[in-house]
């Protein structure tokens, strides 16, 4: 992970907790949209780490909030 690099929290289709770069946000969302059937939907990307009980060993500078989307907008 680079210091000064973006991340964000999402979960994956297995309803895991994981913290994945913002530049590579898009690649994310479709990873997230295949067919469950579609082998590539099996194995999570390589860079969307894996929080599950590790979210205490996390430590943050200057967290920053994205803008809010418009009312009926996805989060996507």
């Amino acid at each position: 992970m680079s210091s000064d690099a973006r991340y964000f929290f999402d979960q994956d289709g297995c309803c895991l907790w994981r913290l994945i770069p913002e530049a590579r946000r898009q690649e994310w969302n479709a990873w997230l949209e295949l067919d469950g059937d579609d082998p590539a939907s099996w194995e999570p990307p390589a860079y969307a780490w894996l929080l599950d009980d590790r979210l205490s060993e996390m430590t943050f500078s200057l967290p920053s909030k994205r803008p809010a989307h418009p009312a009926g907008m996805s989060r996507r």
